[in-house]
């Protein structure tokens, strides 16, 4: 008889929890979609409700070592963190290494047989940069680690702390230093400075490191030295790559590093993704990812429903949607988001504005899967189902909301498949039947600082205070 596993991530930030059975992911979801905090540090009651009454859980994984973190956090002398409450760590049968929670999500998940596994975050236990050598014997997951970096030295921690110098908030806010990047220039003397800051402990960040050079040079010098230390770390590796850990947000780094390397990044590859690797490494299966829509559902919207969508965008530009079962990650997919027209040059002053964000901000691209190469320069060794690359734009005057100001676009491909599981496959068609558009802007359904929309009353409670449709079923 099979079993249900429940994995668990909580405790410091991005709590998550994902229901396994054999090879299906039954359930994923962000502790804070149910919570309403951003970035919710627990399990809050809501999720773990949701969970006891709709799913018959046999046994629960953790995705780290509680113990072996206390002691580092000790060691470091952060007490705060050591001495912090966990809130069900010790229900827990099993409890796994942080890193190969992260090496467990991307390689179970992969199409790969054999693998090595690159994680790279800010940190875990002690690691900061672990390999891993993946197979399958007997059709169980294996895992050896080969290599590793240990706190302090960390590149994530680096990222973070370069995030904290220019005015935004660590381990959080690293995307937007990621798009401010492309606003800067390249200096020699910038980076080696950097490079002697990146051997030191930057837990507690660089304070006003560099305090003559501007945000934006901070911020592409910043992105530069990540590419390299990644692109010097594959080199290490032969044969196919997957990559975890909150590193692998970087979709611009990935886009670079991965150009041509056969590879797999985990879709939702940060703390919250771990939730899946601590439940995968108990049934030890491969686990189907034929979609990534696993969280609360609240109905399909119907075909009359997709044609007042497309209506209404054609009239007002801008339009939001709820429907079906959320996205198991930090992107919006289509099930809870903000759609726009792309061809409008000035739609991203709007939605930026509806949104509360940096006007400099870029959006991404929701596209008919068989036309990306009519816009995108696309790289055949990617896969852009996830939005985890950026591509040149090749139409840009013709898309001008969607455009970073470097030219290029985050770029999400929309398949047939996806028909079964989200309402933008049919929205897109509708769209193109009636623009010649293969496109649409494409954005979370929620505010900055706040979780995306969950369920229809939180859509309704969007759509009420911000003067935004939001269609639901």
């Amino acid at each position: 008889m099979s079993k249900k596993i429940l994995g668990f991530s909580e405790g410091f930030h991005d709590a998550a929890a994902t229901v396994i059975e054999e090879d299906q992911v039954l359930f994923a979801a962000h502790s804070e979609r149910f919570s309403r905090e951003k970035n919710d540090k627990f399990i809050g009651e809501e999720l773990f409700h949701h969970i006891h009454d709709n799913y018959d859980v046999d046994e629960i994984a953790f995705y780290e070592k509680t113990f072996l973190k206390r002691l580092r956090q000790l060691k470091a002398g952060q007490w705060n963190h050591a001495f912090k409450k966990r809130q069900y760590a010790w229900k827990f049968k099993y409890s796994f290494h942080h890193h190969l929670s992260h090496a467990a999500a991307a390689f179970q998940c992969s199409p790969f047989r054999k693998a090595t596994a690159l994680v790279v975050d800010a940190i875990g236990e002690m690691d900061t940069i672990s390999i891993w050598k993946c197979w399958y014997e007997n059709d169980k997951a294996k895992y050896k680690k080969i290599d590793c970096i240990k706190y302090p030295l960390s590149l994530g921690l680096f990222y973070s702390a370069m995030t904290k110098r220019v005015g935004l908030k660590p381990m959080e806010e690293e995307y937007i230093m990621m798009g401010m990047a492309a606003y800067g220039k390249s200096r020699i003397p910038v980076q080696t400075a950097m490079m002697k800051v990146l051997n030191q402990n930057l837990h507690r960040g660089v304070g006003t490191f560099l305090k003559n050079v501007s945000d934006e040079d901070i911020a592409c010098n910043a992105q530069e030295i990540t590419e390299k230390v990644l692109t010097k770390l594959l080199d290490k590796i032969d044969g196919p790559v997957v990559f975890g850990g909150g590193v692998a947000h970087n979709v611009v780094a990935n886009a670079k590093i991965f150009a041509d390397r056969e590879h797999y990044i985990f879709p939702n590859p940060g703390d919250a993704g771990s939730s899946l690797g601590a439940a995968a490494l108990v049934t030890k299966r491969k686990i189907d990812t034929n979609h990534w829509f696993t969280g609360y559902d609240v109905g399909q919207i119907s075909a009359s429903g997709v044609k007042e969508i497309v209506d209404y965008l054609e009239k007002y530009s801008i339009v939001g949607v709820c429907a079906q079962k959320a996205e198991f990650g930090p992107r919006a997919l289509g099930n809870r988001s903000l759609l726009a027209d792309p061809r409008d040059p000035n739609i991203k002053d709007k939605v930026n504005e509806i949104k509360l964000r940096q006007k400099f901000r870029p959006f991404a691209p929701s596209i008919l899967k068989e036309h990306a190469e009519d816009y995108f320069l696309i790289n055949d060794n990617q896969d852009y189902d996830f939005m985890q690359y950026t591509a040149p734009c090749h139409r840009r005057s013709e898309v001008p909301s969607i455009c970073h100001f470097d030219g290029s676009a985050r770029v999400h491909t929309v398949d047939l498949q996806t028909r079964n599981t989200s309402p933008l496959r049919k929205i897109l068609e509708a769209w193109k039947a009636r623009t010649g558009c293969s496109l649409l802007l494409n954005t979370s359904l929620n505010i900055k600082g706040q979780p995306m929309v969950n369920n229809i009353d939180h859509a309704k409670d969007f759509e009420n205070t911000y003067n935004v449709k939001v269609f639901t079923p």
